[in-house]
């Protein structure tokens, strides 16, 4: 039994890819699970965080590792590389990308996992560019069929407001109707410890005040290894 590998992917900026991807490796981490993450974007969000919390006065708990690849070949032995390091059992690999959908290194991650996970928010730009990241995955599951590996198992995780605008409804049940894939029942709402996170580049483990933004990512951590 090997490592799971689990892609956070979105092919819009902002959407709360990275975010999602560093605090659920954390959550994992506190599960008590083997963690690193991957960050294959050229951006590096993930692993800059990671580095400035490292220069800061308190570590992320999690191991960061950039992906320099520039071919199929070498990406892949990369992320072999780093499945090596973790133990065969209850260890997780999150595999943070690029937010285009025209990047190799995105293909090539989704035809290596076992999981994707897709960030939305209830916003217009997220349903009106759905119909080409479901075109990019009609893609990876033509290739994978093609490898003999399994259909990649793919969720969204709802990245809510306040949900207290009629319109901000609307548009989730909108984005539940059209997505192919199921969306989690653990949805992240917006919460201040979040976005502190992001913004001084640490834990949730290393503010105050967080014991229920870490429930929810506990609770989002445990439906997603089910």
């Amino acid at each position: 039994m090997s490592p799971l590998l689990i892609t956070v992917a979105n092919q819009k900026g902002g959407s709360g890819k990275t975010t999602l991807a560093m605090l659920l490796s954390e959550a994992l981490l506190r599960r008590g699970y083997a963690t690193c993450v991957l960050d294959a974007d050229p951006q590096a969000s993930a692993w800059k965080w990671a580095h400035r919390a490292a220069a800061g006065a308190s570590a992320f708990p999690v191991p960061v590792h950039r992906l320099h690849a520039q071919d199929q070949d070498g990406f892949l032995g990369q992320v072999r590389a780093q499945l090596l390091e973790l133990p065969s059992r209850r260890s997780v690999v999150v595999l943070d990308t690029p937010p285009r959908l025209d990047s190799a290194a995105l293909f090539w991650a989704l035809c290596a996992s076992d999981r994707l996970l897709v960030p939305v928010q209830p916003h217009v730009a997220y349903l009106d560019a759905l119909e080409e990241f479901v075109a990019l995955l009609e893609r990876v599951d033509t290739h994978r069929k093609s490898l003999g590996a399994r259909p990649l198992v793919c969720a969204s995780v709802l990245l809510s407001g306040s949900g207290r605008r009629r319109s901000e409804a609307l548009l989730t049940q909108a984005l539940t109707r059209a997505l192919p894939w199921p969306v989690l029942r653990t949805a992240l709402p917006e919460r201040a410890a979040y976005a502190d996170a992001f913004n001084y580049r640490t834990s949730l483990a290393a503010l105050a005040r967080t014991s229920r933004a870490r429930a929810t990512l506990a609770a989002l951590s445990k439906e997603i290894l089910r």
